[in-house]
């Protein structure tokens, strides 16, 4: 009997340690997270490989895996499943058993396909098997499979002692061992019945002699069992300890809700929900998580892969994270806000501070507030069983005894503060550090002192040599050497020896780096939280410590753009603090960092669920069981990190998906996909599926053959997408960052083919017949050019005709610039109709304008004229546009000058390509290559009395980012031989023709074109 009360204490005792208000498991919110909107979440079954199968009464059932989630619908041809009566479970695959229907239907390529037909009631997973148990209330038999073979199992009849009608029977499954129990109760007692799985048998346990009508029954791991009986006059509904002669005494709490398959199940306990599981039983009791308490559990699922728990409920299906506790409501049952400070005193008490003022103490068995009328600053700190925070006043450092008095440890020494905003011990905790706020400069003081309440500190300031005022963190190293810093403005260092401090400011360019956060860890390494990272040095160098002897750790993640605010040694790792992350980094007893692979550990957003950063220097590691406590603005967590550590790490290989509209295609690191050349605009999924199902950070990166790699930002989005890319081969990089610290680079090659016109003999023949019809012009313009020239040396003096060849030779080079732009428009405009070859309408129509633009240009060549009117150049800049819009599907929106501006200026005379150049350009490098936001091109026309001024400026991606393409670098000569030409017609007019190219000023992107053509221009040199 002893046992047995003893028993029933240690659960009560149990119950209440976790049953602490506002202390909550985190909780991952799977519903919210793929925007699922079913209710009552009946089942769930987990896989080996991490992948869940989902119940839900109003959506059917769905698989999560390769962080997707699939709905699941039977085959064609397979009879439509009761989902009312389904129960899911994994054994050598998922299994789904309709009850409804009597099939068993096993999930196969992501559809369900009938495996068996059984008659079945109630389905139980067994540690190498499943129990399928026939029609209830009395059942008879019963089938063991173990994934090959189905067995038949006799369930023996009630004893003979009984001779009363049965009522319902209940089957259920011990967690922790795996056994299947079988209660048959009748109106006088029940039989118990355990199935031994190696015998695949049923075996008689003992009887219970009590007068029940129904009951819910468990096994606790001592072997005894939890009862749950409808007892005459027990209104309350109570669990029982039984043994084998009865009833023992009631369990202490009450059933709120029992989950069905498996036995899991929900008590309550004080108006609290809290998850019970047989294998925790009488040590370890769960709280529901926040936004569970007020709904209605349905399914209970363990996840072996990572020690976490599924749950569905009436709303939500959700998974929990034992080893990560939350405290959202710390303050007043209402909530967690500015959290500034986390102390911890001797006896173990964890103490909360707030900027509003609020103070909570944190023991075994509650969270109790503290009366408090101060804004708590950070970096407070518990010394002995004293609490000692900064307040903004001039009795700021405020300290509160084991008996809640207060007393305010002030320097009363003019021009000092009494606020600050961190408090530590030095490396031996002999003295206390202390940053003060308002000036510059910290202090130290002996620790019996200031346990005793002194105020007398030794200061090192401005007459030491500290210039950083506010100092944010101070930290000793081996040396004695004092680090203190500030973000804004850098870092010093102080020598206790010599007692000077040497400061290194921003502002004077001494240094690169403002330091929030700092630790000395047992090595010997001081580390230092900056705005750029994470730096050390070796703090048993000798002398002096300058930037030059400061190391940065060289990590991605580190690398991030966020302030490292907080800094702790846990074991053999420091712990970081950084956005919205908690880092761990492997420290290395000879304190050197180069040339060795950083390992970088993270608690996974999923299961340290941050919604602002963390706050600055508040973390603690708790001496008594080595949890990590970490504030953010809006809450409090505290990590099991032993537990966390003692996890199973996985390594991923992921594959990549690319959609191409028509199918998708499937890669495995270095495996060639090759896309046709219309499939340019890339849609990449990056899959995996590890038992943790923890989606990894990661980056990714697609870069061109020869190009370099630039990393995206560190994400755990792992869809990405690229548009309008230009044919060739590419590399798509994923870098993976892995739970146990290493970092893994996958490559996966992608082939973009290329048009037929982008083949290199296509464009042999089409440059042979533009070079030879252009060369005929050309040839046959020369010899007219030659025979005038012959003819006007013979009637001209000497020296008129040596001028006269000048010119000659002057008019030639223009010739032959404008006509090498010619072919330069015809190729382009080849090669756009070439790229819509394929079911366009719109190609005659281009075709029309193709051949009226190349109508021109032939007839100017003819008529060997370098200028003509605007009506015609206006005419090729609409050819361009009308091509280059078909090509980009019309996304470009081109605002022309009014008409009446165009038709005014019809006859005005201008170089041929003046306007048709810059247009295409601004077509083809700035515009094609913009992937995001609309494209814009605006051609503007104005004329005065002397000139004509035109402007082309498109908000494309700029002529910088345009450099760095391969169409940019293959089709630079237009704007070159228009500029030559301009170059060779300005040397003999005094008005000059302007034409100016600018970016356009940030933080917009494109590029403009200014050009200024006198009204008085001569073109005939």
């Amino acid at each position: 009997m002893k046992f047995w009360i003893a028993g029933i204490w240690m659960m009560s005792t149990a119950l209440w340690a976790t049953a602490q208000k506002g202390r909550y498991p985190v909780m991952l919110d799977i519903s919210k997270q793929y925007n699922l909107q079913g209710s009552n979440w009946t089942g769930i079954a987990v896989a080996d490989n991490g992948s869940v199968m989902l119940h839900t009464q109003t959506n059917g059932l769905l698989l999560l895996k390769h962080q997707k989630l699939h709905i699941i619908a039977p085959k064609a041809n397979a009879p439509v499943i009761s989902l009312q009566n389904s129960m899911l479970f994994y054994q050598h695959g998922f299994y789904v058993n309709d009850l409804a229907n009597s099939k068993l239907f096993r999930l196969q390529q992501d559809s369900l396909q009938v495996y068996a037909s059984i008659e079945s009631n109630g389905t139980y997973n067994l540690n190498k098997g499943i129990l399928i148990i026939d029609a209830f209330p009395i059942p008879t038999k019963a089938t063991y499979f173990d994934g090959r073979n189905f067995t038949a199992v006799r369930i023996p009849p009630p004893a003979d002692s009984i001779n009363t009608t049965a009522t319902q029977a209940i089957a259920l499954r011990h967690t922790a061992t795996g056994e299947i129990l079988l209660a048959m109760p009748h109106l006088k007692g029940s039989n118990l019945f355990r199935f031994d799985e190696q015998q695949k048998a049923f075996a008689f346990m003992h009887y219970v002699n009590a007068p029940v009508s129904s009951s819910w029954s468990y096994y606790t791991p001592q072997g005894d069992i939890l009862y749950y009986p409808t007892l005459a006059g027990d209104a309350n509904k109570n669990w029982y300890l039984l043994n084998p002669q009865g009833i023992v005494s009631q369990a202490g709490y009450t059933v709120s809700f029992v989950s069905n398959y498996p036995r899991e199940h929900v008590i309550q306990k004080d108006q609290q929900q809290l998850l019970v599981d047989e294998k925790l039983l009488g040590s370890t009791v769960l709280p529901l998580p926040r936004l569970l308490q007020a709904e209605r559990v349905q399914q209970t699922q363990f996840d072996k892969g990572y020690g976490t728990y599924y749950m569905g409920t009436t709303n939500r299906i959700a998974r929990i994270f034992p080893h990560v506790w939350e405290y959202p409501v710390l303050y007043n049952e209402n909530n967690s806000n500015a959290n500034h400070s986390i102390m911890q005193t001797a006896n173990g008490d964890v103490y909360i501070g707030s900027y509003t003022g609020f103070l909570s103490k944190i023991t075994a068995h509650a969270i109790e507030p503290i009366a408090n009328d101060r804004a708590i600053l950070p970096g407070g700190l518990g010394v002995g069983n004293t609490l000692n925070f900064f307040s903004e006043n001039w009795n700021g450092l405020v300290q509160i005894t084991g008996n809640n008095q207060r007393r305010y440890l002030t320097r009363f020494k003019p021009k000092h503060s009494n606020t600050g905003f961190y408090l530590t011990f030095s490396r031996d905790s002999s003295r206390i550090l202390a940053g003060f706020g308002g000036d510059s400069s910290f202090g130290s003081m002996p620790t019996k002192n200031f346990m005793a309440g002194g105020a007398e500190w030794n200061i090192i300031g401005p007459q030491q040599g500290v210039q950083l005022a506010n100092i944010l963190t101070v930290a000793e190293d081996p040396k004695g050497r004092i680090l203190f810093g500030r973000t804004s403005q850098g870092w010093g260092i102080y020598d206790t020896s010599s007692k000077k401090a040497t400061s290194y400011l921003k502002s004077n360019k001494q240094t690169s780096i403002g330091v929030m956060s700092s630790c000395c860890d047992s090595h010997g390494t001081m580390w230092l939280g900056t705005d750029n990272g994470l730096w050390y040095y070796d703090g048993y160098l000798p002398g002096s410590i300058t930037p030059k002897q400061l190391t940065q750790i060289q990590h991605p993640i580190l690398n991030e753009n966020n302030n490292i605010t907080t800094l702790q040694q846990w074991g053999n790792y420091l712990l970081i603090g950084k956005g919205q992350r908690l880092l761990l980094l492997r420290l290395h007893k000879n304190r050197s960092y180069k040339n060795t692979p950083i390992e970088i550990r993270y608690l996974h957003p999923y299961e340290l669920p941050m919604t602002t950063g963390v706050e600055q220097n508040t973390m603690l590691v708790d001496r008594r069981d080595s949890s990590v406590w970490i504030a953010t603005t809006d809450n409090v967590f505290q990590v099991m990190m032993r537990d966390w550590l003692q996890k199973p790490t996985y390594t991923v290989q992921p594959i990549i998906s690319v959609a191409t509209g028509d199918d998708t295609l499937y890669s495995k690191a270095g495996k060639t996909i090759q896309l046709a050349p219309t499939n340019n605009s890339l849609s990449i999924d990056i899959q995996y599926q590890t038992p943790d199902n923890l989606p990894r950070l990661l980056q990714v990166a697609l870069v061109a053959d020869g190009d370099s790699i630039r990393w995206s930002s560190v994400t755990l989005d792992h869809h990405w997408e690229a548009f309008n890319r230009q044919t060739g081969p590419y590399t798509f990089y994923v870098r993976v960052f892995e739970q146990d610290g290493s970092m893994q680079q996958f490559a996966f090659p992608i082939h973009i083919r290329k048009f037929l016109w982008q083949q290199w003999w296509f464009w042999v023949s089409i440059s042979l017949i533009v070079i030879i019809t252009a060369l005929y012009f050309i040839n046959l313009k020369k010899r007219q050019q030659l025979a005038e020239a012959n003819a006007q040396r013979m009637k001209a003096e000497t020296e008129a005709l040596r001028s006269e060849q000048n010119r000659q030779l002057t008019n030639m080079q223009v010739k032959s610039l404008s006509n090498q732009f010619r072919p330069h428009f015809i190729l382009n405009a080849l090669n756009t109709v070439g790229a819509q070859l394929y079911d366009k309408p719109e190609v005659d129509e281009v075709l029309g304008q193709l051949g009226d633009s190349i109508g021109i240009i032939f007839r100017n060549s003819q008529q060997g004229s370098i200028a003509h009117a605007f009506a015609q150049e206006w005419k090729l800049v609409q050819s361009v546009i009308n091509i280059k819009q078909m090509e980009y599907h019309h996304a470009v929106t081109v605002h022309y000058p009014d008409e009446a501006t165009v038709t005014a200026l019809a006859e005005w005379p201008l170089p041929m390509g003046i306007l048709q150049i810059p247009v295409e350009n601004a077509l083809i490098h700035g515009l094609r290559n913009k992937e995001k936001g609309s494209k814009h091109l605006y051609l503007g026309l104005q004329e005065t009395p002397d000139h004509l001024l035109i402007t082309i400026e498109d908000n494309g991606i700029g002529r910088k980012a345009a450099a760095t393409m391969t169409n940019h670098r293959n089709n630079g000569v237009g704007t070159k031989n228009l500029l030559a030409i301009i170059d060779l017609l300005n040397q003999h007019n005094t008005a000059q023709i302007h034409f100016d190219i600018a970016d356009v000023p940030a933080p917009d992107t494109g590029t403009k074109v200014c050009i200024s053509i006198p009204k008085q221009y001569n073109y005939a040199l």
